[in-house]
């Protein structure tokens, strides 16, 4: 089963690459591995742990946000960390009001419903 996801994931993004990034002697057509690769990873994680994709990899895009927001998350914490506030996300009220939520229409939280 598990293996039978993933292989499924690695032959959409087979088909992605080549339907959308090979290139020729007249159009160079790039692709941004950095993105791709985290359209895989989250497609293959959702699939495995809820029983469905995300289907960023098929649609080429961070179609609910996630990557976008786990990139803010990581630059918030980074700039909280270094001004010594990071006891302020252990406040409740605080943590509560800005940590992802199953009511998330996006990013963490949609991965989280």
């Amino acid at each position: 089963m598990l293996q039978s996801t993933i292989d499924k994931h690695v032959l959409n993004l087979i088909a992605l690459i080549r339907r959308k990034y090979i290139s020729d002697s007249i159009v160079y057509n790039p692709v941004d591995f950095s993105h791709t690769a985290q359209y895989f990873t989250i497609d293959v994680i959702t699939d495995i742990g809820c029983g469905r994709s995300f289907g960023d990899l098929l649609e080429d895009r961070d179609i609910h946000g996630y990557i976008q927001a786990t990139e803010f998350g990581l630059r918030a914490g980074t700039f909280l960390g270094a001004l010594g506030l990071t006891q302020l996300l252990q406040t409740e009220w605080i943590a509560r009001s800005i940590m992802p939520s199953e009511k998330d229409a996006k990013g963490l939280g949609k991965l989280v419903a």
